[in-house]
């Protein structure tokens, strides 16, 4: 019976690992997307803001300084970086798989791991004005959920 126990116990952690795995692949889509997108956010942030001020100061016989327009790209160029926000969670990405491949009782640090990917997803997307990423946090987001019930359900 005890045998028993033991395979089946194997046998189920086997299958959430896949699902995990799985799961992982999907993240990891959703994070590439993410990844190609935010350098594309501050150049059309830039294009916008450039067409408004323009069409404002038409007919007014006045023009927007370059040196203002490139001040403002600036700081919302700061205030949407997230950069070291994708690269942790790629770090973090990395770390789980590794964990999945050890192998033995890793339920706790996968739980740990996903919160702290959680964190940054979150952060990602208090960062972000663009549709685009918002899209993709939420994928992200129920990703790390599917995640975090998995890790759960391993020793």
């Amino acid at each position: 019976a005890l045998d028993q126990l033991v395979d089946d116990r194997e046998r189920e952690g086997g299958a959430i690992v896949t699902a995990m795995r799985e799961e992982i692949e999907r993240f990891i889509q959703a994070l590439s997307a993410v990844q190609v997108r935010a350098p594309e956010m501050v150049a059309s942030y830039r294009e916008r803001l450039l067409g408004r001020v323009n069409e404002f100061l038409e007919g007014r016989a006045q023009a927007m300084e370059t040196g203002d327009v490139i001040r403002e790209v600036a700081v919302f160029a700061d205030r949407v970086d997230i950069a070291e926000e994708l690269q942790r969670l790629g770090a973090h990405v990395e770390r789980a798989e590794e964990l999945l491949a050890a192998g033995g009782a890793v339920g706790r640090k996968l739980e740990f791991l996903v919160q702290e990917m959680l964190r940054e997803v979150n952060t990602v997307g208090s960062k972000s004005p663009d549709v685009a990423i918002a899209h993709r946090v939420v994928e992200m987001k129920s990703c790390v959920d599917r995640l975090k019930e998995q890790a759960a359900n391993l020793e």
